[in-house]
C-alpha cells in the first residue's frame, strides 16, 4: 500500500526518464505506446519530463506514476490504447495512491459536445475515478487560430469530455486574466454540461499542455492537504486565488 502521507501524480504523456528526477521519484512505469519502440532520449521522453517536472514545481516531494502514451511526436497512435491505460490507472490508483492525473494530450478537433462519445469506456472510467476523487486533466487544445474563424469556441478529444478537468491557457503577458489566442476553449453549455474547466497560464512545456501540468500539480497539493475532498472542492480552492480562473472569461475577442 503507497505512503497516504507523500502526493502522487500520474503523468500520461511520452516517455519519462526516472534519471532527470531525485531517486525514488518516479514510483512505478507503465507502457501504452505505440507498438514501435520509442526514439530514444532526450527526444522521446522532452514533453513527459518537462510536463512532469512543472506538475513536481507546484506540488514538490510529490512522487510521479509515469505511463508512456504517446509517442516521441506527441501522438496517441491508437485511441483505444488510452481507454486501457485509464483502466489500468483506476485498477492500481490505490495500491499506488495516485492522487491526480495529467494527460497532456489532444487531438486536432474542435468540438463543441462529447455526445458522440458518451457511450465510451474512456467516460465510464474517467467518471469512476472523479467519483473516487482523483481528477482526470486534459488540455483544451492548441488550435484556436486555426479554428477561430469559422467557430470561436470548442475544445480537442479527449478535454471535451464533461468528466475531464480540461485547462486552457493564459497569455503570460496579458495584465488580466486572458486566454492566450492559440488556446482553444468552450464556455460551459448547460444543454450538454461540456466546457473548458479553467484557465491557468502555462508552465513548461507551454501551451495548454503546459497548463495543465501546473493544474495538476496545485490539485495534487490540495488533495493532499485535504484527503477527503471531492474534486468539485478541489476545484472551488484552487480556483479562489489569482493564478487559475474559471471559465467566466468574456467571449473571444476577433483575431
Amino acid at each position: 500500500m503507497a505512503d497516504i502521507r507523500v502526493p502522487v501524480i500520474c503523468v500520461v504523456d511520452t516517455a519519462i526518464e526516472a534519471a532527470a528526477f531525485p531517486p525514488g521519484t518516479v514510483i512505478e512505469s507503465m507502457d501504452f505506446g505505440c507498438d514501435c519502440p520509442p526514439a530514444g532520449p532526450p527526444q522521446a521522453a522532452m514533453h513527459g519530463n518537462l510536463v512532469a517536472a512543472t506538475a513536481l514545481a507546484e506540488c514538490p516531494g510529490a512522487r510521479l506514476v509515469a505511463v508512456r502514451l504517446m509517442d516521441a511526436a506527441g501522438w496517441v497512435q491508437q485511441e483505444e490504447r488510452l481507454e486501457a491505460a485509464l483502466e489500468w490507472i483506476a485498477r492500481h490508483a490505490d495500491d499506488l495512491g495516485i492522487t491526480v492525473i495529467c494527460a497532456a494530450l489532444a487531438d486536432m478537433s474542435h468540438l463543441r459536445s462529447d455526445a458522440s462519445f458518451r457511450d465510451s469506456g474512456l467516460c465510464r472510467v474517467i467518471a469512476e475515478l472523479r467519483l473516487r476523487g482523483i481528477a482526470t486533466v486534459m488540455p483544451a487544445g492548441n488550435w484556436q487560430v486555426r479554428f477561430h474563424a469559422a467557430n470561436p469556441e470548442g475544445m480537442a478529444w479527449p478535454a471535451i469530455l464533461r468528466e475531464v478537468i480540461s485547462v486552457g491557457a493564459l497569455d503570460p503577458d496579458a495584465e488580466s486574466p486572458e486566454p492566450h489566442r492559440y488556446s482553444q476553449r468552450l464556455r460551459r453549455r448547460p444543454d450538454t454540461g461540456c466546457g473548458t474547466t479553467l484557465f491557468s497560464r502555462p508552465g513548461p512545456p507551454g501551451d495548454t499542455s503546459g497548463a495543465s501540468a501546473v493544474v495538476a500539480g496545485r490539485i495534487a497539493a490540495i488533495r493532499h492537504s485535504a484527503p477527503s475532498a471531492t474534486v468539485a472542492e478541489m476545484l472551488s480552492r484552487l480556483t479562489s486565488g489569482a493564478d487559475a480562473v474559471m471559465e467566466d472569461i468574456p467571449t473571444l475577442p476577433s483575431r
